[in-house]
């Protein structure tokens, strides 16, 4: 799903979806809210998250969402936030509450099990990660995250999370 359009994702289930090039499942642009939803098994084989990319100028909050068993060959196993190289002015943020990762993975030679936030910038940046659980996501630096730029991380729950090289729950 390419969200060029849309504003929002309610009450969702992304299963089983694949992508050659690309996110397994959402590749957001301009999106601001996905909330009780589900991302199971989604799988992104060449570049991109397995199942949720923010790159364009979103301000996007995920509420309650369930994201299990995604992959990535490269960077953030469920979420990868990266800022668009074509538009300088673009800003991208991610917040997250109330939300489980399990069992997501990222390629060996990269980052983030669960969530990649790759430019240490104003640019792009996880602003919030409260009350959500992060339970056995693998990568080869950040087991459950990878991130670039400041953050606030507030009562969350981090177990069993392996990074083959640096940070099982995350490297900031």
């Amino acid at each position: 799903l390419n969200t060029g359009g849309c504003s929002g994702i309610y009450d969702c289930w992304f299963e089983s979806n694949v992508s050659s090039n690309g996110c397994g499942a959402v590749d957001s642009s301009a999106l601001n809210i996905v909330s009780n939803t589900t991302f199971l098994l989604n799988v992104a084989k060449v570049s991109g998250p397995g199942a949720l990319k923010t790159a364009r100028n979103d301000h996007l909050a995920v509420y309650n969402c369930n994201f299990q068993a995604n992959s990535s060959a490269t960077y953030g196993g469920a979420i990868w936030l990266t800022p668009d190289k074509t538009r300088e002015e673009w800003r991208n943020d991610l917040s997250v509450f109330s939300s489980r990762f399990e069992g997501n993975s990222s390629g060996s030679g990269y980052y983030g099990g669960a969530i990649a936030c790759m430019e240490n910038t104003q640019r792009s940046q996880l602003r919030a990660l409260v009350n959500s659980v992060f339970i056995g996501n693998t990568s080869k630096i950040g087991g459950a995250l990878y991130l670039m730029g400041p953050s606030s991380i507030a009562n969350c729950t981090f177990v069993g999370n392996e990074a083959t090289s640096k940070g099982g729950a995350g490297v900031a």
